[in-house]
């Protein structure tokens, strides 16, 4: 006698319905969140329709806050475990990753499926969850996950039930003593053959494509617009009893524009280039005027700094947003006064081009809020118009370098909308060399730069 896999299935479920109520007292309570990007609610009615048959179903606004998972409120309504869901398109159509949090926001047990033409589980899928949750709550039961469902495929049809004979209708035959085995029939030339589990993939303890406990994982485009406040203070050191002849620069503050963009084609890739994009950022000042002290003469003043190259982002910790970024940058920076030559005599002006390595850190504390913590080293091989320029000329030769770092704070205001603020600081060092033909005593220059920076920042 053959039986169909729809009806097997059935039975796996009812049989280990019944070992689960009769194995481990009172089901587990259980909650599960919204499904994200669940068409007409298909996946999460087919979860909630076949778990909350075995499990009992607590709704999800009693276990969670600000639509996030609350385990301190699931401890409170004795819930051993919540289910997260989301759907994500993919080349070969679309997956669903669910994942079961129990106590934490790191899942306890994973699962990935494709969904149906029609956006859904299979009735397999469903199955393998409603089977593999019990064991994981520590709910025993006789047969568990894909070992259940295996079983499914080759269950043959139960005991037949007793029949009459011709010669005594109320005398029953005895029931058989086991199983019959029968030799399966193929089907007919062009027919379509029934599809199993082997036609369907299931990968059994996969990362989830959805960012599981309110992790937000890696975008794949960022774009940041800011501004920027700073005190800058470019300063010399003279050897003793030398004449001071180059003119100090001090401006208190300077607010600045601020505009980032950033780019990851792989992150959704899932590989080992995840977290690998490009970057370019860059910052002005607007309407900046320098004033002479001594004349009050005032001059209009170009200042703007820029970065742009490949930064790679690490996630060491899996299901957190926890980044180790190393940027790696071509860097700009010019301060120019108008007419320095003649209105700020000993003024130099600065015009600098050079590469930075830097490593950051990028510290979630719970979903919604950032520690930010990080430090660049610049080498300027181009350092004018202190260092090699010669209209005019200040210094043949000399070397230059910086030493960046930042440390603040971000917070996401809505979805993927964050704000972070920055403290900053960096400073440039000369060594200048001098020599006969230069008019100019001082040794060594430093141009410093203290201040802050808020940035409003989207991620997509």
């Amino acid at each position: 006698m053959r039986v169909s896999v729809g009806f097997a299935v059935l039975a796996t479920v009812g049989l280990a319905s019944v070992a689960l109520a009769q194995g481990a007292g009172s089901p587990p309570r259980i909650s599960l969140a919204p499904v994200h990007g669940d068409k007409n609610n298909a996946v999460g009615s087919q979860l909630n329709g076949q778990l909350c048959k075995v499990y009992v179903c607590v709704p999800y606004a009693k276990v969670s806050t600000n639509k996030k998972p609350d385990f301190k409120k699931a401890k409170k309504e004795r819930v051993a475990g919540i289910f997260t869901t989301s759907i994500t398109k993919t080349k070969k159509g679309y997956t669903a990753g669910v994942a079961l949090l129990s106590g934490s926001s790191k899942p306890t047990q994973t699962w990935s499926f494709p969904l149906t033409s029609k956006r859904n589980l299979s009735s397999l899928a469903v199955t393998q969850v409603v089977h593999e949750t019990g064991p994981v709550l520590g709910f025993s039961e006789d047969v568990s996950g894909v070992a259940a469902i295996a079983a499914a495929e080759t269950a043959k049809a139960p005991a037949p039930l007793a029949t009459t004979t011709p010669t005594s209708p109320m005398v029953t035959a005895p029931p058989p003593t086991g199983l019959e085995t029968t030799t399966a029939i193929p089907p007919p030339p062009g027919a379509v053959p029934e599809k199993t589990l082997a036609d369907t993939p299931v990968a059994v303890d996969a990362t989830p494509p959805t960012n599981a406990g309110g992790v937000r994982g890696q975008p794949m485009f960022s774009v940041e617009l800011g501004g920027t406040f700073l005190n800058r203070q470019l300063s010399y050191t003279y050897p003793t009893g030398a004449t001071e002849n180059l003119l100090t620069y001090n401006a208190n503050v300077i607010g600045m524009v601020m505009l980032g963009l950033e780019f990851y084609p792989f992150a959704k890739s899932g590989g080992f280039f995840t977290g690998l994009g490009i970057f370019a950022n860059y910052q002005f000042a607007i309407g900046l005027q320098s004033q002479q002290p001594a004349t009050g003469t005032q001059q209009s003043t170009n200042f703007g700094m820029g970065a742009a190259g490949l930064e790679a982002r690490i996630r060491p910790v899996k299901y957190s947003d926890f980044a180790i970024v190393i940027p790696v940058a071509f860097r700009t920076y010019r301060f120019v006064v108008s007419n320095a030559s003649t209105a700020f005599p000993g003024l130099a002006n600065s015009n600098l081009l050079g590469v930075s390595a830097g490593l950051k850190l990028e510290i979630p504390i719970g979903s919604w809020f950032l520690i930010l913590i990080g430090g660049d080293y610049v080498y300027w091989f181009q350092k004018n118009q202190l260092v090699g320029n010669t209209n005019p000329t200040f210094y043949n030769s000399g070397s230059a370098y910086a030493l960046e770092g930042e440390l603040g704070f971000g917070f996401y205001i809505i979805g993927p909308l964050s704000l972070r603020l920055y403290g900053e600081y960096s400073t440039t060092n000369y060594s200048l060399t001098a020599d006969p033909t230069v008019v100019y005593t001082a040794t060594n220059a430093k141009d410093q730069l203290i201040g802050g920076r808020a940035v409003v920042r989207l991620d997509f």
